[in-house]
């Protein structure tokens, strides 16, 4: 049977009565969004029982903090970005009883409000749902002071001046409002196209950041799940924006725990003084031990007093157990591709394993030179990007020894332009010695061929060989991935193997691909250079057996 709203059993409670339970609900909700949340829930969702889970208390506290200005007292910016997995209350809390709040029981019902998602259809679905609520006799009867003097569909606002302007993302030009709140700006149809994505993450850099009424006051609220890489928290992670970083994946992975430096009801245990590397979405405690390759980067990050806001402990366990029994999330994940899992449940836009490559395959396979006899190519993957986060030139250099076996024997990058990235080339190719191949793209059309012609004639006296790409990068990575799989693939120890393997296991959902590009070039031109074949001792006790008859 359906559930009756507060407001429809109002009639059966005596009139003195129900006096005191509205004001005992006005004083709750007045210091507690996440009372206010548990209070209204039957006036949005009358036919679904509120499950209510801890993760609610962890993204209802960090919210209230932010609109009252607890992020400012504590020296942050007023920014945010959730990533929760779908089914989680994430647009409910965030895109429809945060302002119901706000303007209500906090007692700000002049804050104008911008709502945004990747197209009209959540945005008016969740703007409607925040109208409505306003408008039902339970609110009112509670905080009659906030009235609706327009009612639109995509819009509404009150007699103190507060607004609700509710637009798509791409749209998003000429409003302004003391609360940006962007709820999933990309669609899981459209994130895996480079050209949405990158307008998406364009607007999001270029255009929503000029869109609040006051830069330091005013709040931004990304809430979302991950889909790729390089998508909007992607860029805000990337990028080193100053946003408090909320991250709840679907099954806790230890190294990956949420802390943030925000201190609310809900957060678990003693501070401590820690780095975050946002690449890793890993907190560094203070006296952890440091990757060598990495330790001059991460020494560079500022330390924070932080709070864990995760109270699991087990690898694997669920976040909302009670929503998401094992065994229908088991079958919800079947019937998911491991990069939507990854992404989507997991908030890390690649499998754990991996993706095309994964990281056990290179399990005691790093080894501290290849075998003598081996063929080496170099192959340079080339961009003519200098600085920033962009694409980079890479010269990843394989090797095939007598018995068919592959070595990842040496990797370089650099994001330099022209001349820079020529003497690179140079360089390498004296430091790897005239026994080595040298592979390169060749472009298409005439000047293709020119950049190539110069390529050979500076390295004069090396085997250099250019040849035109086909196909994708994920298309031309598989023979190479499939060498990988199979074990036949090892690495040369070197300060570059975590970098390398970082990049091989997000792909194809990593942003940059260069190493990987490079790797695929290496060893498609391996594969055309004739080197003499050792039959291997263990073939030839094979070749020794009878065989059948």
């Amino acid at each position: 049977m359906a559930q009756k709203s507060a407001a429809a059993r109002a009639p059966l409670i005596a009139p003195d009565l129900e006096d005191l339970l509205i004001e005992r609900d006005r004083r709750k909700a007045k210091g507690s969004f996440a009372e206010f949340v548990k209070m209204a829930w039957l006036e949005l969702e009358p036919e679904t029982p509120l499950v209510w889970n801890w993760h609610m208390q962890v993204v209802c506290d960090h919210l209230q903090a932010l609109v009252e200005g607890k992020f400012l007292e504590l020296g942050l910016r007023n920014r945010l970005v959730i990533n929760v997995p779908p089914g989680t209350s994430k647009s409910l809390l965030v895109s429809v009883l945060l302002q119901a709040w706000e303007w209500g029981p906090a007692g700000r019902p002049g804050m104008r409000y911008l709502s945004t998602a990747y197209n009209d259809g959540p945005v008016n679905r969740d703007t409607r749902k925040c109208r409505d609520l306003i408008l039902s006799r339970w609110y009112q009867d509670r905080w009659p002071e906030v009235y609706l003097s327009r009612r639109a569909e995509t819009s509404f606002a009150n007699n103190s001046t507060g607004t609700r302007e509710g637009v798509a993302f791409g749209s998003l030009t000429s409003q302004r409002g003391d609360r940006l709140i962007i709820d999933d700006p990309h669609s899981t149809e459209t994130a895996e196209s480079a050209t949405e994505r990158t307008a998406t993450t364009r607007k999001f850099r270029e255009g929503a950041q000029n869109r609040l009424n006051d830069q330091k006051r005013s709040v931004i609220i990304v809430i979302m799940q991950r889909l790729h890489e390089a998508d909007v928290t992607g860029v805000i992670l990337d990028g080193k924006m100053d946003y408090v970083h909320l991250c709840l994946p679907m099954q806790f992975e230890p190294d990956r725990c949420c802390y943030t430096p925000v201190k609310v009801s809900s957060s678990v245990g003693e501070p401590i003084l820690a780095r975050y590397d946002a690449s890793k979405q890993h907190w560094y405690g203070e006296n952890d031990n440091l990757p060598d390759e990495r330790r001059a980067e991460i020494e560079a990050i500022k330390l924070q007093l932080v709070w864990r806001q995760d109270p699991r402990t087990v690898d694997g366990e669920i976040l909302d157990p009670v929503r998401f029994p094992p065994d229908e999330l088991k079958q919800l994940y079947n019937d998911m591709t491991s990069y939507a899992v990854a992404g989507q449940y997991q908030q890390r836009p690649a499998p754990r394993a991996g993706g095309m490559f994964q990281r056990a395959w290179f399990e005691g396979r790093i080894v501290r030179a290849a075998p003598k006899g081996t063929i080496w190519v170099r192959h340079w993957d080339l961009a003519g990007t200098r600085g920033g986060t962009g694409a980079r030139t890479a010269g990843v250099k394989l090797g095939r020894d007598p018995e068919g076996r592959y070595y990842v024997g040496h990797v370089v990058t650099l994001r330099e332009e022209g001349k820079s990235v020529r003497k690179t080339i140079e360089t390498q190719a004296a430091l790897d010695g005239k026994t080595v191949h040298i592979s390169l793209p060749q472009d298409p059309g005439q000047a293709g061929k020119a950049q190539v012609q110069d390529f050979v004639a500076q390295l004069a006296g090396y085997k250099v060989h250019a040849e035109g790409e086909t196909g994708d990068k994920v298309t031309r990575a598989e023979p190479f991935a499939a060498q990988c799989e199979h074990g036949n693939v090892y690495i040369v120890e070197g300060e570059w193997n975590t970098l390398y393997l970082d990049e091989l296991c997000l792909f194809p959902a990593s942003k940059l691909m260069d190493q990987v590009d490079a790797s695929s070039g290496a060893f498609t031109r391996l594969l055309n250079i004739k080197g003499a074949m050792v039959i291997s001792d263990d073939v030839l006790r094979r070749a020794a057996q009878p065989g059948p008859r």
